[in-house]
């Protein structure tokens, strides 16, 4: 990635920073990980990732919609090639775990 030039930001939700945490373990991984937002709360998320008060009320806190608002928001906060939002996503299966991104 260093040699490509490309940068890494992450928004976690249910992770609490355990994706960033694994991250930063590697080392010179500062050249490639700008940063990351744990946004578990309703109002982390409106506060620290812009995230539409409206869309947590009508589509929920763990919903696809949110989770695409939050991936959306981190790129643009870090100015990072590559951007990864972690939450859990209520689908057909309660508590299913949902990887919502990881795109350039």
């Amino acid at each position: 990635l260093r040699h490509r030039n490309i940068t890494i930001s992450c928004a976690e939700s249910c992770t609490g920073g355990l994706i960033g945490h694994r991250l930063t373990q590697v080392s010179g991984s500062s050249s490639v990980y700008v940063g990351g937002v744990i946004s578990y709360s309703n109002e982390s998320k409106i506060d620290q990732l812009n995230v539409n008060s409206d869309n947590i009320k009508n589509f929920g806190a763990v919903s696809e919609e949110v989770a695409i608002e939050m991936a959306q928001n981190v790129r643009e906060k870090f100015n990072s090639s590559i951007f990864r939002v972690i939450m859990l996503v209520e689908f057909s299966k309660p508590n299913s775990f949902y990887d919502i991104f990881s795109r350039g």
